[in-house]
């Protein structure tokens, strides 16, 4: 794979992250009342935007820019992955997040077994899918938070 198409990958992967943050960062409110999801969620956005700050580095360093397509991906996250997620309720905006984060680490990872990175785009986007690994555990732990709210309440949790 060319220097080029190494480049439109990362591009994708900067399009994901800007994506995670802003949904991320929608989804706050609908766990305002649950301080301890709605601070993972915080620290979760702060660390997809970290994300997003190291690979325009990388583009950058590579002579790359990001795509003009970050602005539908920044949208989309904010309206459907956010908000939208977040009006179907919490363990549906969780299970969701659960399975976004599998999908990103099952891409990221076909990604780095198909495309011929150097080695410091290698490197980041492995520590962006440890990173990712750990979301799907925090999210499944706070799935397990709702679930025994919705026992102690009797099923009062949405």
């Amino acid at each position: 794979m060319g220097r080029d198409e190494r480049l439109t990958v990362l591009r994708l992967l900067l399009n994901r992250e800007v994506m995670a943050v802003q949904a991320y960062r929608r989804q706050i409110w609908r766990f305002r009342r649950r301080k301890e999801i709605s601070e993972r969620l915080q620290r979760a956005a702060e660390n997809e935007r970290e994300h997003v700050v190291y690979l325009r580095e990388r583009l950058a360093a590579l002579s790359g820019a990001p795509s003009w397509l970050r602005f539908p991906f920044y949208i989309f996250g904010a309206l459907v992955l956010g908000f939208g997620l977040a009006l179907l309720g919490k363990r549906f905006t969780m299970k969701s997040d659960v399975w976004i984060e599998r999908m990103a680490v099952k891409h990221y990872t076909q990604f780095l077994n198909e495309v011929a990175f150097d080695d410091e785009s290698k490197a980041l986007i492995e520590k962006i899918v440890r990173d990712e690994e750990r979301h799907i555990e925090t999210w499944q732990d706070c799935l397990s938070m709702l679930r025994s709210t919705t026992a102690a309440t009797g099923g009062g949790v949405k």
